[in-house]
């Protein structure tokens, strides 16, 4: 641990319970009774760190300097606990909560999503000019839609056309 000596009062103390306040480094009594008589702009004030105690746990590691994460001294036990840090529970159960509640919406309206793959293979067919397997694929998404006439409409005339094709 490094010590340092307040400008203010002159005494000896860890570099780590100090401020920078305009400059010059002083305790925090001393910084308490500057802030007591004048008010400083939190840009003129800042905390001073000491790069041989690490801020994670508290390890002071003599005069020997800490390797650092960011701008922070930390010892290696520390650096591997904030570098791999495991997420929180919550957030596990929100993203199995999220995982069940698509899946359970997918099931719910598997037929919208089976109505969607038979139009798809209906307008293919119709592209390549094969009106029945067109029509049949109508008449499975008129079945798995019954609430949309539009496709009963579309499988009537499809119908239709494929029974007056020679």
């Amino acid at each position: 641990m490094q010590s340092i000596t307040c400008e203010k009062c002159e005494g000896s103390v860890p570099l780590g319970e100090t401020l920078k306040v305009r400059g010059s480094a002083v305790c925090k009594a001393c910084a308490e009774s500057i802030f007591a008589a004048e008010k400083i702009p939190a840009k003129q004030v800042e905390r001073q760190i000491d790069p041989t105690v690490c801020v994670g746990c508290g390890l002071d590691n003599g005069n020997a300097e800490l390797t650092k994460l960011g701008q922070f001294p930390v010892c290696p036990a520390c650096e591997t606990l904030f570098k791999n840090r495991p997420f929180p529970g919550w957030v596990k159960a929100a993203l199995v909560g999220m995982v069940v509640l698509v899946v359970s919406m997918m099931a719910w309206n598997w037929r919208f999503v089976r109505a969607y793959y038979e139009l798809r293979c209906s307008m293919a067919a119709m592209n390549v000019g094969d009106l029945e397997r067109g029509a049949t694929h109508f008449m499975s998404v008129a079945k798995l839609v019954p609430e949309n006439t539009d496709f009963m409409r579309a499988c009537f005339c499809s119908t239709r056309i494929s029974r007056l094709r020679p």
